[in-house]
């Protein structure tokens, strides 16, 4: 399990580095850095979470094996459609495969983009993610996800 780190500038070029990895495995996908690793000065677990966007999240088998010899594993698909990808042990990237310009895609954007624009968000979103690191892992991703809807609801 990774730790809570201070933010790094290479975490941008790692998101960029991994786009020539993805984008033949993806070549009509649009591609986003998303979560904490994509805001400039928030602390985060060094994990590069990368949105992907494709008009129909139906995967075939040369997709899933290109991603498998790529390195990703898949983890689960849920009822929204979104596909979810780890990479590296201990990991290093989560790829999160959606509907382009669907309310996952929009939902993601939206939350990164606020905690880039709301210094104040961002800083108490930075304070529950240091209070919640050492709790066990679903302890800590149920209460990100509740922060998250409040959040969203406060745009």
């Amino acid at each position: 399990m990774h730790s809570i780190r201070e933010h790094e500038p290479s975490w941008g070029e790692l998101y960029l580095r991994e786009l020539e990895v993805l984008r033949p495995i993806f070549p009509n996908a649009a591609f986003e850095h998303v979560g904490s690793t994509a805001v400039p000065g928030l602390p985060a677990k060094p994990v590069i979470d990368i949105l992907v966007g494709l008009s129909s999240v139906e995967l075939d088998v040369e997709t899933r094996t290109a991603l498998r010899d790529a390195g990703y594993v898949s983890r689960r698909r849920d009822t929204t459609g979104r596909h979810y990808f780890r990479k590296g042990n201990p990991r290093t990237h989560y790829l999160h495969v959606v509907e382009l310009d669907g309310a996952s895609w929009r939902r993601y954007l939206a939350f990164r983009n606020r905690l880039r624009d709301v210094p104040e968000e961002a800083a108490e979103y930075a304070r529950l993610k240091r209070e919640l690191a050492p709790v066990d892992p679903g302890t800590y991703a149920t209460a990100k996800a509740a922060y998250i809807e409040a959040a969203l609801k406060r745009q």
